[in-house]
């Protein structure tokens, strides 16, 4: 089943890596008017927050990875398994702080954005 799945995927991997650097984008975007040089507020937090929220993700996955581990691994002592509740929850807590920072980052952004083109 994995060799057929493998041998389905490879030739779009294949094709993934077989593009040109300019396969018209840079043609449409300067139709468009859309410069890539911006240093508009909204574009300058938006490629720092990419890399941070992916970073985010990623220590949230491996959280919930290792208390899972640690939860399976206790053979019933009730203080990892305490340890590892409250490391889910802790991580949950993060994940939902860090969201709704995200979230109000962006709408502060596009509130300045919307207000500046007034």
């Amino acid at each position: 089943m994995i060799l057929l799945v493998v041998s389905c995927l490879a030739p779009l991997t294949s094709q993934a890596f077989n593009f040109k650097t300019d396969s018209g984008l840079k043609t449409t975007a300067d139709t468009a008017q859309i410069n890539d040089t911006s240093t508009n507020i909204t574009v300058a937090t938006g490629r720092v927050l990419a890399p941070v929220l992916s970073f985010v993700g990623i220590l949230f996955f491996a959280l919930m990875i290792y208390a899972g581990v640690l939860w399976m691994t206790a053979a019933g002592d009730d203080k990892k398994i305490d340890k590892a509740r409250q490391i889910i929850i802790a991580a949950v807590i993060g994940l939902i702080i860090v969201a709704l920072a995200y979230t109000i980052t962006r709408f502060v952004g596009e509130s300045i954005n919307n207000n500046a083109q007034i």
